[in-house]
């Protein structure tokens, strides 16, 4: 196991779950008491911006990929546009949250859901451009895979930040869509893929996300979660690494470019 895979599957799980917390936490909160509500309005900001600082992270160690995914220059990239508007308007509604969550009416907690839910859609499609490379291919490919990484990111923050016995929604969805996303990727990074054990990555990711929607325990299902989520994680970091072995090929680009 290379050390950078690893840091980068360690950077995306984070990322991740981050996101889809911001999704998953509030909405469930609309019908929450005050006293329920007031540790997710304290930690919801530091939460995202520990999440910006490790994209930024992954992105420096990932320039290879990010060069050839065509996510540089940042400014010319609809996908960077759309995560850096949707990360800008929830970053203004957590600071907002923390003076104001005691007036928040009930209503209000589903439009907090709606942001987060605009800014898990945008890091998906940030991360599974990362995945292919120099693609060709559709954009359905894009689509797919950041459609599993959205369902994961949900299945995996539900799960997580649950402490009630009540079942994980979103579990079922994760697991069957998991092993879509190889599906999603280009020949030339799938092949490599696959014949590095990529699929059974994703199948073990996807057993252990489906087994939380059995699993009534908090603790269990919270530690069968973050399994999964790691398991698949660490899959798309190897699809990076492949993508950004991919971009080696590529023509050099102008390092101001990325500024």
């Amino acid at each position: 196991m290379r050390l950078e895979t690893l840091i980068a599957a360690l950077c995306c799980a984070w990322i991740v779950f981050a996101a889809g917390a911001h999704a998953v936490v509030p909405w469930r909160h609309r019908r929450s008491t005050p006293e329920a509500r007031h540790p997710w309005a304290l930690a919801a900001a530091p939460l995202l911006a520990l999440a910006a600082l490790v994209f930024l992270t992954l992105v420096g160690r990932s320039e290879d990929a990010v060069l050839a995914s065509h996510l540089a220059p940042f400014s010319a990239s609809p996908v960077i546009l759309a995560l850096g508007t949707t990360a800008a308007a929830l970053c203004l509604a957590d600071l907002l949250l923390v003076v104001g969550w005691r007036r928040l009416e009930d209503r209000g907690w589903p439009i907090l859901a709606l942001f987060g839910g605009a800014f898990t859609l945008a890091q998906s499609f940030a991360l599974a451009a990362l995945s292919a490379g120099d693609s060709k291919a559709p954009p359905s490919a894009l689509v797919l895979r950041a459609a599993v990484l959205a369902a994961l990111a949900l299945a995996a923050s539900e799960a997580i930040t649950s402490n009630t016995p009540r079942l994980p929604q979103f579990a079922s969805l994760a697991g069957l869509c998991l092993p879509l996303f190889a599906f999603g990727l280009p020949q030339a990074v799938r092949e490599p893929f696959v014949s590095a054990g990529g699929l059974a990555f994703l199948g073990a990711a996807a057993a252990l996300l489906f087994a939380t929607r059995f699993t009534p325990n908090p603790n269990r299902r919270r530690a069968l979660a973050l399994a999964g989520l790691l398991l698949a994680t660490f899959a798309w970091a190897k699809t990076v690494d492949i993508a950004g072995a991919l971009g080696d090929q590529m023509p050099p680009v102008d390092a101001r470019e990325m500024e």
